[in-house]
């Protein structure tokens, strides 16, 4: 197992009597929009806030678990579709799976091409990380995203998962929630 799986393994934090997580935890106040959780660094969460800001928060490395049993943190696991991240959000989902991810509700797992031409072994891997996950959303590559900054218009695949998250609404849930960490 590469170093860098093994330490997103090891536990750092508990909460309430849940299994040790592999992420740090914080204490996430109720809401309608959906947790991004970043696998990695560099996993793709702020592209994906950016294609609809009223519908996501951004919780990064750590992951948002509910203040209140009876309305549970919604999130996506977010990965970019190189090793190093498919095997991070494969550690994430065996750790989900195991049940160290308190009072959330995974969603699903987003996966970002790093490139235009994904090479065929990552594009297989990607399918068989994410059919742990309840579901799978492959989003492309956006060019020009590293010297043009975030676009204007998101490819599709970003509205097909919303769509997906929405259940058919792209409207925002709510208009006001947190955008980031809560103490």
């Amino acid at each position: 197992m590469p170093a860098a799986a093994a330490r997103l393994l090891k536990p750092s934090g508990q909460v309430d009597g849940l299994a040790e997580s592999p992420l740090p935890i914080f204490k996430a106040p109720a809401t309608n929009r959906v947790w991004l959780v970043a696998a990695h660094g560099g996993a793709g969460c702020t592209t994906i806030l950016r294609s609809s800001p009223a519908s996501y928060a951004n919780a990064g490395r750590t992951l948002p678990v509910s203040r209140d049993p009876a309305q549970p943190s919604r999130i996506v696991l977010c990965a970019m579709c190189t090793g190093r991240g498919l095997e991070a959000a494969r550690a994430l989902l065996d750790a989900w799976r195991r049940g160290s991810f308190g009072q959330t509700q995974l969603l699903g797992l987003a996966v970002t091409m790093p490139a235009r031409r994904t090479p065929r072994e990552l594009r297989r891997a990607c399918l068989l990380v994410g059919s742990a996950a309840p579901a799978l959303w492959r989003l492309p590559w956006i060019g020009g995203l590293d010297l043009d900054g975030f676009p204007d218009r998101y490819p599709s695949a970003y509205h097909r998962m919303l769509k997906d998250l929405t259940g058919g609404s792209v409207e925002p849930a709510s208009p006001d929630p947190p955008t980031g960490q809560a103490g």
